[in-house]
């Protein structure tokens, strides 16, 4: 008898899951949500500067752990010709806090509408026209690359081009690289979930053993680093069917200069990416001395700077 009771529950605990993958895995339509207290986000967090006259707005998107700190340097860099909006998610600043973080897709939805939101401000400050279009580059690193793809898929013509640092939709197609993601995926996930002291022990506990230093990361910054920031993983596995089918199909017609650091273990792009690439004769490919954070070496900052302004020019 507490054989088939504990059969039972187990079956009960069983469906349970099957139902709530299946349930998490459905489509889901992104769109303005409410934060943990009842009041609806309006926006992400963001920071404006530069030439408020340009018609090139160059959006800068971070990735894990990062902050929106990270742009820092590149911004000062490109401030004085374009218009810099430098983009931040929840949990990643204090101005907005999620319990649960929120759905990718809602975050690319979100990054799409504070572009236009700001965008709406420049025209009323500036007293242009509302048929006056800007154009758009994304500047991405990470979880931001994966962000930018998201968007330029969603909201197709949205960005006039992207410049992707070190992630593309896909990671090498070798088995260390797949239990390596696994690894520290799941491991970062199940950190968010735990959460509290040990849940931001165990994350700091994973910084201590990665290459260092993390690019546009402070000592003060980098003790602010907690489990919070962990949502991404806990995001992209919740709904891994969605995620896995977007990331082996995203095609896109809109040129990508993609930057990567040679010196990893193992690479955070695969060669249906790069090819994909290739078919396109405004996208090119860089492959740079360094590591994840390849953007510390003043002569690839070089490379990715004199690329985004060539871009810019175009437009």
């Amino acid at each position: 008898m507490k054989f088939f009771n504990l059969l039972i529950k187990l079956s009960i605990i069983g469906m349970i899951g099957i139902a709530y993958i299946i349930y998490s895995n459905t489509h889901h339509e992104p769109g303005f949500i409410n934060d943990d207290t009842g009041n609806l986000i309006s926006h992400l967090p963001y920071e404006v500067s530069g030439n408020q006259k340009s018609k090139v707005i160059l959006i800068f998107l971070h990735g894990f752990p990062n902050t929106f700190r990270m742009w820092d340097h590149t911004i000062e860099n490109l401030n004085k010709d374009f218009l810099c909006i430098n983009i931040s998610y929840p949990n990643y600043t204090e101005k907005l806090e999620l319990k649960w973080g929120m759905d990718l897709l809602d975050i690319a939805f979100y990054i799409k509408h504070t572009v236009e939101l700001i965008e709406n401000e420049i025209r009323i400050k500036n007293k242009l026209e509302n048929n006056i279009q800007f154009n758009r580059i994304i500047v991405s690193h990470d979880w931001g690359a994966v962000l930018s793809y998201l968007v330029d898929s969603s909201y197709n013509g949205f960005a006039k081009e992207i410049v992707a640092l070190d992630v593309g939709s896909g990671i090498e197609e070798s088995i260390k690289a797949k239990i390596s993601t696994l690894s520290y995926q799941w491991y970062l996930a199940t950190n968010f979930l735990i959460g509290n002291k040990v849940g931001d022990y165990l994350t700091n506990l994973f910084f201590n053993l990665i290459p260092k230093p993390i690019y546009g990361i402070s000592e003060k910054e980098f003790e602010k680093i907690n489990s919070k920031y962990n949502y991404f993983y806990y995001q992209f596995w919740k709904r891994i069917i969605y995620f896995s089918k977007f990331l082996k199909e995203y095609k896109t017609e809109t040129p990508i200069s993609f930057f990567y650091g040679k010196n990893k273990s193992f690479m955070f792009h695969n060669d249906r990416f790069i090819n994909m690439l290739k078919t396109n004769k405004e996208s090119d490919v860089h492959g740079v001395e360094g590591g994840h954070w390849f953007m510390e070496k003043k002569e690839n900052m070089k490379l990715i700077l004199d690329r985004i302004r060539k871009i810019a020019k175009k437009y």
